[in-house]
Order: structure tokens, then sequence, then C-alpha cells
């Protein structure tokens, strides 16, 4: 079987090929270059969005090598800024906390560059490193995303756009791998990777580069309107942030909300983040057909979020009302909100109202 795996310098994906090619498959390893040289300063190695191309373009070749793979690559770097880099600017310009790593999954790595890749190489399926299991479809005809064996690990928050058509396309070989294995996996067969550290963030440069956009400084008032101090930049700020406010007060003050419109930050106690029902757009049901109402479900507002019970029952073309078994702070309009019974992904959307 042809198969074209995504390849970064990482281990994740170096092991993902190796595993692949060691069960007999033809395997092309294919890499998308982001970058546009008129864009940003991002200062570490180890984001997936920086401008040491040439560094890691050496790494992946060596590593491909060593595999005994040819490697491939295409230039996204158009698509990436006007689809994921736009999106990330307009978020945060309009007071809303965006989660690029999801769209650029759906639109473009499970997108444009599987597309791209497969054709390119005549593969059945794209493969890439990522913790996630997908289950093959059966008598419903849908393909279900599952979470990764490894829970500390699992990546299917951030792959819930994904549609039946990339699922069908796609293999998540680790997915029933525990981290501590692929590392050495990758030190046995002396892939150089296999030390390297995670890649934390899409980018590590300032947020600044890519916003470029000139200071707007406004207010911070508490709930009842008075000023208690002023910002330089709504998008600096996300919904439960306590750090950066500047301003004395008799208890922490955290920022409640952000009112874009009149470039205003409200912030208040800790107590005043807690909220228990929000409503969730453009919600993609990746593993289920839409239903009217769930019960006994859970949900998690951002990555790196526990989860919480919920019930979601459906309030308009493609809206869901969430509501929680507790209240949660810090939730967030730009986030995703993504919907799981058990382990099975039932889909997920952004964040936009309470």
């Amino acid at each position: 079987m042809k198969i074209a795996v995504g390849i970064s310098s990482g281990v994740d994906s170096s092991v993902t090929a190796l595993l692949l090619k060691e069960k007999g498959h033809e395997i092309t390893g294919v890499t998308m270059n982001l970058w546009k040289a008129t864009t940003g300063t991002a200062t570490k190695k180890n984001s997936c969005f920086n401008y040491n191309m040439s560094e890691r373009k050496e790494r992946i070749r060596m590593i491909c090598g060593i595999i005994g793979i040819e490697h491939l690559e295409f230039d996204l770097s158009n698509e990436f800024s006007n689809i994921v880099l736009s999106n990330f600017k307009k978020e945060y310009l309009s007071g809303r906390t965006p989660n690029p790593c999801v769209i650029c999954n759906s639109r473009i790595k499970f997108g444009l560059l599987s597309e791209k890749a497969r054709k390119k190489t005549g593969s059945d399926f794209f493969a890439t490193g990522h913790y996630a299991r997908i289950e093959p479809a059966k008598s419903n005809g849908r393909h279900i995303l599952r979470r990764a064996k490894d829970l500390s690990k699992d990546q299917s928050y951030f792959l819930y756009g994904l549609t039946q058509c990339q699922l069908k396309h796609t293999l998540f070989p680790l997915g029933e791998f525990f981290k501590d294995e692929v590392r050495e996996i990758a030190r046995k067969k002396g892939l150089p990777s296999w030390s390297e550290p995670e890649s934390q963030d899409f980018y590590f440069g300032d947020y600044s580069d890519i916003i470029d956009t000139p200071v707007k400084s406004g207010e911070i008032t508490d709930t009842e309107g008075r000023i208690l101090g002023h910002h330089e930049g709504i998008w600096k700020f996300t919904i439960g942030q306590r750090h950066g406010l500047k301003i004395a007060h008799t208890e922490p003050l955290y920022v409640i909300a952000i009112d874009y419109k009149n470039n205003k930050l409200i912030a208040g106690s800790k107590n005043k983040l807690l909220k228990k029902q929000f409503s969730v757009r453009s919600f993609n049901w990746v593993s289920m057909d839409p239903v009217g109402k769930i019960e006994n479900v859970w949900v998690k507002i951002r990555a790196a979020h526990r989860g919480s019970p919920c019930s979601v029952f459906f309030e308009d073309e493609n809206i869901l009302k969430i509501t929680l078994a507790n209240p949660e702070e810090g939730i967030a309009p730009g986030q995703s909100a993504v919907v799981y019974d058990g382990e099975k992904v039932v889909g997920g959307g952004i964040i936009y109202c309470f």
C-alpha cells in the first residue's frame, strides 16, 4: 500500500514513517512549507510555524535517509497565510481567542497537504504522528474519531474538524502507543529525533508579528463600569487571564469579558469567571449524525482542560447550547469546545457566547 506520511523533524512523525515502512508499505515523506519571508521573527526552532526552515529541512532529509524513504516538499505558505493567519488576526482583533491548530489541521494539513501529497505520490492514505485513533466505518457508514491510548498525549481535541472523507484517507499509527514507547523505538532505530523537545505552540515569536496592528489603548473597567486602568490592545488578553492587567487591587483581578466594539476589558474576581452554559457555532459532527439532544457526555473547553460532564441540545442550524453539570471558569469565545461520548469524539465547534 502507498502511504504519504507528514514528516517534521520530530520523533512522532519519524516513528510513524518507520513503523509503516517496516510493515512493508511504500512510504513517501512529505513536508509542508508554511513560512513566508515577510512574516515575523519566530525565535525557537521547535514550533511548526517558524523561519528556520533550512535547518529543519536538512534534518528531515537526514531522517528520511535513515528510514530509506523519498521526501517531497509542498509550498503552502500562501494558503496558510490566507486561511490560518488571517483568521488568527481577525479573531484576536475581535476580542476572541482563536485556535489556529484546529483550522490548520482541517484546512491545510489534512486538507490541502493530504490531497496534494496523495495525488502526487499516488498514495491511498495520508498518515501523521498525531496521538488519536480512527475506527473504520461500520454499519452506520461513519468513521469514528477516538482518543489516543496515551491520554496524556491525546490530540483528538485538535482534530474534531476533520470530515468523513478526510478520516477515510487518514492513518494515526501512534494512537495505540505511549509516548515513552515511541521515543524508545526511535532511540533503538538510531533516529536522531528521539531526544528532540516537543513543539508546544504553532508559533514561538511574539504574536504582535502576526497581528501587525498599531497599539490601541483602551479602558479596563469593573463590572459596574468603573475605570480600573488601561490596556494597550485587547488582542493581548483572553478570558481568565490575570497577568498583564497591571492593576493594584484588594483582590486578584481576571479578565472576565472583552468588549471589542468599545475596545474595553472588563475585569473582576475569579468567581465571576464561572459559567454553566454557553453556545457553540459551526459544530462539526465528526463521529455521529446530528441529533436534537445528547446527555451524559463531556466537553473540553480548551486543549489543556480536563473535561467536564455536560448535556448538549440543538439550538439552531449548526448551533448548539452546552449545559455543564458544574460551572467552569475561563470559557473563552473563539476557543473550541469538543464534545466526547466516552473516548469517542462526538464533534466540536467554536465557542461564541454565554
